[in-house]
């Protein structure tokens, strides 16, 4: 018994079936057919992942603590520029003041 799912498929074995069923099967293939593509129950569990998940929760850990360090940095950066602006208005007020003194002289 052959699976319809599977003789559909792209499988190299599922195309040369296909093939052989097209044309006329030499007695080799149907004997190998026979052995080969039987009905098979469900593997119960195989292949299934067994790796731990402790992995998973320490890849997880890393990414908070990295995002974690990503805001801190990003506030340091906005406290930075916060005084960077009032320092800036500041320099502009002393250098108002200066040209507006400048200009007062030369008048």
């Amino acid at each position: 018994m052959v699976d319809p799912e599977w003789l559909l498929s792209n499988d190299e074995e599922a195309r040369a079936l296909r093939q052989v069923q097209a044309g006329r099967a030499n007695k080799c293939w149907r004997v190998l057919h026979r052995v080969t593509y039987v009905e098979r129950p469900a593997l119960m569990g195989f292949g299934k992942d067994q790796r731990q998940v402790n992995n998973v929760d320490k890849a997880s850990g890393e990414v908070l603590n990295y995002f974690d360090a990503l805001e801190q940095d990003n506030d340091a950066l906005r406290a930075d520029l916060s005084d960077l602006k009032s320092q800036l208005s500041t320099l502009t007020a002393k250098l108002d003041s200066l040209l507006q003194n400048n200009d007062n002289k030369n008048s």
